[in-house]
Order: structure tokens, then sequence, then C-alpha cells
């Protein structure tokens, strides 16, 4: 069962992680930083939202390789529930210590994501964590369902 578990998480973050690299390729929330941001904070900005697509796809691909054998890649998916730790912390800090709001304010395309950032990061911090301590079950259990 926490078999099954894992794999329908890695399928599911799989899913997830493709919609946020489609999102991060199209550069939607840019939009409205031409008319305020100079030629070098776009194009940098453009290049990092584009690298994070890129990545993001990455790891969504290799969820959807990973889960159709997870016993033969434990040590990576292991690697992966640490690193799913490690950042779902990252998230938190940053979802506490941060006023979207107030950095997105003038910026449309930026504080159309602003009044449910801080939740969003939450609730991706929290599956973040969740998968961790899925991977943590699965990788004490003896009876490898």
């Amino acid at each position: 069962m926490r078999r099954k578990i894992l794999r329908g998480f890695l399928i599911f973050g799989g899913i997830f992680l493709f919609f946020e690299a489609l999102l991060h390729f199209s550069n939607v929330k840019l939009i409205d930083v031409g008319r305020t941001w100079p030629d070098s904070a776009k194009s940098f900005a453009s290049f990092m939202s584009q690298l994070y697509g890129s990545f993001a796809l990455l790891v969504g691909i290799l969820a959807f390789l990973l889960q159709v054998n997870i016993e033969k890649y434990k040590v990576l998916i292991l690697a992966t529930g640490v690193w799913a730790f490690l950042h779902g912390l990252f998230l938190l800090l940053l979802s506490l210590s941060q006023n979207f709001l107030e950095k997105f304010s003038g910026l449309p395309s930026l504080y159309i994501w602003s009044d449910f950032y801080n939740q969003y990061l939450l609730i991706e911090a929290l599956l973040l964590f969740t998968y961790s301590v899925i991977v943590y079950i699965w990788s004490i259990d003896k009876s490898h369902d």
C-alpha cells in the first residue's frame, strides 16, 4: 500500500511540475514588468524563469521514470525525499519572512499572485513535507508491499 501511495505521489508531482514548467516557460508573471524594469532585469528574470521551468520539467520527467520501478531507484528516491524536506523548509521560511503584497504592488502580472502567493508557498511546502514523510515511511518498511 505504501508503494502505491509513493507511486501516486510521484505521478501527481510529475503532472504538477509539468504545469509549473509551462507557467515558467510562458513568462506570464513578467508581462507587466516591461514598463518599470530595465531591459537587463527583464532579460535576467526571463532567463531565470525559463531556467527554473527547464529544471521543473526535468524533475517532472524523473518523477514519471522513478515511479515505474521504485525499488530499483530507492537511493535516488531517498535523495529526493531529503531534498523535498529541505526545499519545503526554504519555502516555509520564504513565506513567513516576505510581504508579497508590498513587494509585488504596482506590477499587475506579479501582483495577481500576491493575494495567494504566501498560501501557495505554504501548500507547496506541505506537499514537499508530506512527500518526505511518505518516502521515509516507505524506506523503513520491510514488507515492500
